[in-house]
């Protein structure tokens, strides 16, 4: 284990404009030229100066523990980048530091994360440790680069409002807008919005936003908001100062000066593409999508022709090899079956095969296989320089083409389609700069956290058989540790 802690000193070699791990990243190397904080108290150590130092990514997520039960259960675990990537998410590795218990979100976050802020602040410092490989004691430390989770997990560590606020987006100060007589209270964030009833009523609003200049949060700006709101002199004020700047109070972590608001808490790739945005899109092909027509477009997908698509996914199955993953469904029929796994493999190796020709008009083709391009590359080993060029300009014209072929409310002034524009595909736009910040995608995707869900749900029930059953001991230990290594 010691000899694996030291991956990132011995193996990992950075490039210049390269990025193919956390220590690749932007923040990484701003916080190697800096010393470390603890409250008031500058150190004398930099950040990650010895070789020992540890980097560490916090996640957390709700999930049903028991089947046919709402109950929800919050793990809070760590994640350590100093061992190597392909075994740094494995089960045995991470660091699970508690759970909250539920049955609902916690109301408040931080008190739970108290005790391991506590921790981190020690171990800024230096904690008093043994080294296996010297032979010797030294100060042992460790820092948190990142944190990651689903869009509602991340509202609630950094203390947002999420999609009601008038800034829904955790990385920049778009605004967002509401449709129209609606009680709907959700803001949507176009780009455009020249013909929403607030540009009439605010002077300084925006009606139209360049996706390539985004307004973007800063850290000094963001802890001087989250102050503003806290230190409010009426619950009313801090209300709407709340809603202005979609921040409810000063974030517990913000304590961690290895911590930047929001770089460190990137989107994560999991929830927002694979169990979001794709299928967001798999239900407006379907007029399944908050009951949206196609307005003055035609992008649907005749229902005979998505029934033979569904069959064709289901029979693929038989001559793809297990080690690509689950049995795909059946997309028309086999609801229960689709994850964030299966949705990912068909949606960039099936999708592009099954779908070709079925639109009426190729357009519609085009701009899901651009999109298809887009999360391969986001999925590669290695990213250079241009290839972060191209993704952001990808995304850019992805997300320009959504609207125009979606939303279309510029061309048909239809206010009421505001709902195709969530702050989900806005996040796209996000992508690049989280990258380039903290690192690629796969540091700080939620699947590590689906594996320790299983594991934590099925687990015991495998034990229990096993127990129960001595004959179906290989069938055991097979479950256990496809479970527990399939991430």
């Amino acid at each position: 284990m010691a000899e694996k802690m030291l991956y990132h000193v011995k193996e990992h070699k950075h490039t210049a404009g390269v990025i193919k791990d956390v220590m690749d990243s932007e923040r990484y190397h701003t916080l190697l030229k800096e010393r470390v904080t603890v409250g008031s108290q500058v150190l004398n150590h930099k950040f990650f100066e010895d070789p020992h130092d540890v980097v560490l990514g916090l996640s957390t997520d709700g999930f049903a523990p028991f089947r046919r039960r709402t109950q929800t259960a919050w793990p809070i675990v760590l994640f350590n980048y100093n061992l190597p990537p392909e075994i740094c998410f494995h089960l045995e590795y991470v660091l699970s530091v508690g759970v909250v218990p539920g049955p609902k979100k916690p109301h408040d976050m931080d008190s739970f994360l108290w005790p391991l802020i506590q921790e981190l602040h020690r171990l800024a410092i230096g904690v008093h440790a043994y080294d296996a490989l010297s032979d010797e004691f030294s100060a042992l430390r460790a820092y948190l680069l990142l944190v990651f989770g689903d869009i509602p997990a991340i509202s609630m560590v950094m203390c947002m409002k999420g999609h009601n606020a008038l800034s829904p987006c955790r990385m920049c100060k778009i605004r967002g807008v509401r449709i129209p007589g609606s009680s709907n209270p959700i803001h949507y964030v176009p780009l455009c919005r020249p013909h929403h009833p607030d540009a009439d009523a605010d002077p300084a609003f925006v009606e139209v936003y360049d996706p390539a200049h985004l307004p973007l949060r800063t850290h000094g700006e963001f802890l001087r908001q989250a102050e503003e709101v806290q230190m409010a002199p009426s619950e009313a004020k801090a209300a709407r100062l709340a809603k202005q700047y979609g921040i409810k109070s000063i974030p517990l972590l913000s304590t961690l000066s290895s911590l930047s608001f929001p770089v460190s808490f990137p989107y994560d790739f999991m929830h927002l593409i694979w169990e979001n945005v794709v299928k967001n899109l798999m239900q407006l092909w379907t007029s399944q999508y908050k009951d949206l027509n196609t307005g003055v477009e035609d992008y649907e997908v005749n229902p005979t022709v998505w029934e033979a698509v569904g069959e064709a996914s289901a029979a693929s199955g038989d001559t793809i090899p297990g080690i690509f993953g689950p049995h795909p469904p059946n997309v028309t029929s086999d609801k229960m079956s689709w994850t964030a796994e299966t949705r990912s493999f068909w949606f960039q190796y099936l999708g592009p095969i099954l779908l070709a020709g079925r639109f009426t008009h190729r357009k519609y083709y085009t701009h899901f296989v651009l999109l298809v391009r887009l999360l391969c590359k986001c999925l590669q080993f290695e990213l250079s320089a241009d290839d972060l060029a191209e993704i952001c300009a990808g995304f850019i014209a992805w997300v320009e083409e959504y609207e125009r072929y979606f939303i279309r409310i510029y061309y048909q002034h239809d206010l009421q389609r505001l709902s195709a524009c969530p702050v989900t595909v806005h996040a796209l736009l996000h992508i690049t700069d989280s990258i380039e910040a903290t690192g690629p995608v796969w540091a700080s995707w939620a699947f590590p956290m689906e594996s320790l869900r299983i594991n934590f749900v099925l687990g015991p029930h495998i034990h229990q058989l096993a127990s129960r059953y001595p004959d179906y001991q290989i069938i055991h230990v097979y479950l256990f540790l496809h479970v527990t290594h399939s991430h």
